[in-house]
């Protein structure tokens, strides 16, 4: 939110899932000094079933996690699985997922505002051709790594080998 605060010159629609402790004071926070160039709903917390049905639906053009700490973020996993380019803080596996300048944008842990502000509006100034391949990255990692019908399959043919190979040296 401090982020859009300083971004005056561009239209954004931003749509925040997820509730907390303190979701009452962003929301007061946010109509106190959020500029009329940026939308904005912040929904709490939201079904599953309904964050996949608004990717599908709006087809969002960034998904942003500036969490200080995570293991490894299906939230993202799935977010790329809709082709959904992202900007994470460097925590926990998050590098394992998003690849600089390939399929999102690493931040650091303790950013600085300007920093997500300058990749905002550096995002928003990218070329339609350089935001495609983006998307197409951001799906391709997902589908690669993360798409738990292939990854299943795959586990279960290595298992299958490793237990017959055990098999073979009783």
């Amino acid at each position: 939110a401090e982020a859009l605060k300083q971004i005056t010159d561009i239209k954004i629609r931003w749509t925040h899932f997820g509730n907390g402790p303190l979701e009452e004071n962003l929301k007061i926070w946010c109509e106190n000094n959020l500029g009329r160039n940026i939308q904005y709903v912040l929904n709490g917390y939201t079904q599953n079933s309904d964050i996949r049905k608004f990717y599908i639906e709006e087809t969002p053009d960034l998904f942003i996690n500036v969490s200080i700490m995570e293991g490894i973020p299906v939230s993202i996993m799935e977010a790329m699985s809709y082709s959904i380019p992202t900007i994470a803080t460097n925590v926990g596996a998050t590098s394992e997922i998003v690849e600089e300048n390939v399929n999102g944008y690493l931040i650091p842990q303790l950013f600085e505002v300007d920093v997500l502000k300058e990749l905002l509006v550096g995002y928003w100034n990218t070329s339609s051709p350089e935001i495609e391949q983006l998307r197409l990255n951001a799906y391709n990692c997902w589908k690669s790594k993360y798409n738990a019908d292939l990854n299943f399959g795959k586990f279960v043919q290595n298992n299958l080998v490793k237990n017959e190979n055990n098999n073979n040296k009783i």
